[in-house]
């Protein structure tokens, strides 16, 4: 996050190592408030991009495995013999209405 800050004011003509060094001073002579302050909006924004992987695995995770017995399903179904309907009434007697 300060970094990021940092780059937003880094001239085009001064070299990377020049600016990081620049930047690290400026950090070294932040009060400690403003450094925590600095610290934990990363913590923050670290935590909250990791729940928002974390989330979208899930969300992966959960598709999958409906894909995957809705797949099962599918097969289940076309292992029927010929003619055989697909829908299925419950009966008293289970050869009550059944056709072949």
């Amino acid at each position: 996050m300060y970094r990021k800050d940092m780059m937003k004011h880094k001239p085009h003509n001064m070299p990377m190592t020049k600016y990081s060094k620049l930047v690290s001073e400026w950090w070294k002579k932040l009060s400690a408030d403003e450094k925590a302050k600095l610290q934990r909006q990363y913590q923050i924004d670290r935590d909250q991009k990791l729940q928002k992987v974390v989330s979208a695995r899930d969300i992966a995770e959960t598709r999958e495995e409906i894909e995957c017995e809705n797949s099962r399903y599918q097969d289940e179904a076309n292992i029927l013999p010929k003619g055989m309907k697909k829908d299925c009434y419950f009966t008293e007697s289970p050869t009550e209405n059944f056709e072949i």
